[in-house]
């Protein structure tokens, strides 16, 4: 049997815990949904790191198909050489851009690997903080259940 008044003392402490718990949960809470906006932001970097990936395989692919074409044109006439030639340079410059528009997909490709593991830290933390929440309440329960005993 709890003394005169200890009952009270421990509801008491019981329900401060319940609000500290709840107060964690709450801000666990907010991580996971920072986190959540960080991945999304993380998927829109690499959505768009994917798409200028497959614009630049794009370009490569025409600048393969212009110098096949001009590799084709001066097989067949020598007085065409000058038209093959320029043909090729035009395929060479799309080339350089199809590499230029690869090299500024892959600094975007990284930052989305590191946007997706700054989420995926947040996401751990919210884990973490969820489960101290989680210990928290069942310390408060346990108090309870003594009290009420």
């Amino acid at each position: 049997m709890v003394p005169e008044g200890q009952g009270m003392v421990q509801r008491d402490k019981a329900w401060s815990l319940k609000d500290k718990a709840w107060f964690m949960r709450d801000k666990a809470w907010s991580l996971r949904d920072m986190a959540w906006s960080m991945r999304d932001i993380a998927w829109s970097m690499r959505d768009k790191a994917w798409s200028m990936r497959d614009k630049a395989w794009s370009l490569r692919d025409m600048a393969w198909s212009m110098r096949d074409m001009t590799w084709s044109m001066r097989d067949k006439a020598w007085s065409l050489r000058d038209m093959a030639w320029s043909m090729r340079d035009i395929a060479w410059s799309m080339r350089d851009k199809a590499w230029s528009m690869r090299d500024k997909a892959w600094p975007l490709r990284d930052m989305a690997w590191s946007m997706r593991d700054i989420a995926w830290s947040m996401r751990d933390k919210a884990w973490s903080m969820r489960d101290k929440a989680w210990s928290l309440r069942d310390m408060a329960w346990s108090m309870r259940d003594k009290a009420w005993s």
